[in-house]
Parts: structure tokens; sequence; C-alpha cells
């Protein structure tokens, strides 16, 4: 095969825009994500005369490690690079898994089967943004799953969107707060329960799709906000509002006094985003996130960026002398 060979696979992480549905018999659940071009992971493979993972945290390890047992891959160096935050809002365990998994396939010369990405992933996944997003990119939506059908692992794609290149995104994650896991939330998202505000959640998801194909703005981030707060009232139970964290909530006011639009919290938090369309309110806005956590004392990573046209990108290289 070469041992000169590099394999790289990059994947910006993903955002969870909230929930359409929560029960409508048969289905239950229906989500909507987007891939982001920033922050990142990256997997590096390369021959090694010895196994060699290179993560910077042990669930990224782990997680590498379970795909290499899978696989049954020897001498080869993996090396995982970017931003490997986990229980943040991100979707890392996804992300690192998947990348991981393409990287591996690509150097060994193996077509990669998607069917294993139930086998992947663990059991029966309530929202397919994760998959979804890093297959095609851009905006998707899932359809939620079939209480009736036992087959499906995770649900299907119903849409997906590419969203204007002038739409920006502001993420900010505020450091030394963690989301729940996927066996903290299990409990949760098991005890699946009607939505009294069903009928208005779905007016807000028509109006969502609505603006999407037409590429109205204002409309976008109106009524994605407003699936946001319906999203935020069902979960409130749990989380103890809108949003799981105080700081998250604070720091989604500045971005609301500042003019940021379709402000909301990704997954369990404590990641909170927000869109604009002048890349100038964009850097100002951060510039203004990054005075306010100084002066008050927090740890914040920010990112201006967009929503990724591709979920994943794939590089082969030769290593020179």
């Amino acid at each position: 095969m070469g041992d000169d060979r590099v394999v790289e696979i990059k994947a910006g992480y993903r955002l969870h825009l909230g929930f359409y549905r929560f029960y409508d018999h048969p289905y239950i659940y229906g989500s909507i994500g987007v891939s982001i071009d920033e922050p990142y992971i990256s997997v590096l493979i390369r021959s090694s005369p010895t196994l060699e993972v290179r993560c910077n945290t042990k669930l990224c390890e782990e997680l590498v490690t379970s795909l290499i047992k899978l696989l049954n891959v020897e001498g080869v160096d993996v090396e995982v690079r970017g931003f490997p935050y986990h229980h943040v809002g991100l979707g890392s365990r996804t992300r690192v898994l998947l990348t991981t998994y393409l990287a591996l396939t690509n150097y060994l010369g193996v077509e990669p089967n998607l069917t294993r990405i139930d086998n992947l992933l663990g059991g029966r996944k309530i929202s397919g943004v994760g998959v979804y997003s890093f297959l095609y990119g851009n905006l998707v939506v899932d359809s939620g799953l079939n209480v009736n059908d036992s087959s499906s692992h995770y649900p299907k794609l119903l849409y997906l969107y590419e969203l204007p290149s002038n739409w920006y995104l502001i993420v900010v994650l505020p450091e030394g707060f963690k989301g729940l896991s996927e066996g903290e939330e299990a409990d949760i998202i098991r005890n699946v329960e009607a939505f009294p505000k069903q009928e208005l959640l779905y007016r807000e998801f028509v109006r969502l799709l609505t603006s999407l194909s037409l590429k109205d703005f204002n409309i976008f981030t109106e009524a994605l906000s407003n699936i946001q707060q319906l999203t935020g009232e069902y979960f409130s139970k749990y989380q103890g509002g809108m949003f799981a964290f105080e700081v998250s909530e604070e720091l989604a006011n500045l971005m609301r006094c500042g003019g940021i639009r379709g402000i909301g919290q990704s997954s369990w938090g404590p990641t909170i985003y927000g869109f604009t369309d002048s890349y100038a309110k964009a850097l100002s806005m951060r510039s203004s996130i990054l005075s306010y956590a100084e002066r008050r004392g927090l740890k914040v990573r920010c990112w201006v960026t967009n929503v990724a046209g591709l979920g994943h990108q794939t590089s082969i290289y030769r290593l020179t002398a």
C-alpha cells in the first residue's frame, strides 16, 4: 500500500438546533442540525512499526482504540488533532468515531460500510443529525424514529439545505462546564412525552423550511429562535430553563443585545450559538464576548464560522524525507 502515505479526514463539528417534534405517534422526536467549519477535528493515519494512538483526551483514545479493534488494524499511527472536547454540545463522540472510521477504511483500501454506523454509535439513536451532518454537511433535518419500526437504529434523512455563505454563526463555549453524557441523558430521552405546544412547534418548523427554501434570513432566525424556545420549554424540567447553565444564558443575552439572531443552545450545552448576516457584526460580537468574559473572569472559546458545505474532507499525501 505504500508506507509513505498519510490519510487525513477532517470534519467540523455539529450544532443541534432543536427538535420540531417530541411525540406524535408513531414518531418520536425529529431533529434539526448543522455542520460547521469551526471548531473541527482531523484524524491522520500513517504507517508505524507499532500501533500508536495519539489523542489528547481519554474518551477520544478509547473511541479510537475500539475502532482499531473492530477493524483488526495493526501497524498504524493514528493521530487526532483539532478540538476534541466532549459533552459540550458539539457532538464530539459521533465525530471522533466517524472521522476515525473513514480514515482507517480509506488507509486500508476498504470500502466504508455505512450500515456499520449503527454498531459504531451503539444503541438506538433518537437524533440523526450527527451522522447526516458528517456525511452531507449543510443543514439537515431527520425524520425522528418510528416506534413501530424496531429495525431502524437512527432516524432517516428528511431534508438537506444549503445555507447562504453570508449567514455567519457565532459559536460560544464557556469552559469548565459539561452537558449530559449519552448515558446520563438516556432515561430522559426514553421518557418521551406529548408536548402541549406541538402544533405551535410544527408551525415554526414549516416557517423554518419555507425560509430555507427562500433564503429569508429574518424568518429563518425568527423561526429558529421560537423552535429553540419551545425545545427549551420541553426540557426545562431537566435543565432548569431554556438553557442548562446560567453562564450560557448570560452570554446568550449579551449576543441578543448585540443584534445576533436565532440564538440557541446546542444539545445539552454549554455551547450556544447565534446567526448574523454581517461578517463585521460577527467579528465585533466575538470581541465583545471575549472582553465581557475577561471582565467577568470567565474562560470562553468563541468562533466565527459558517455552516459547512461539506460534512468531511479527505486528503491523501506522501511523507517527504
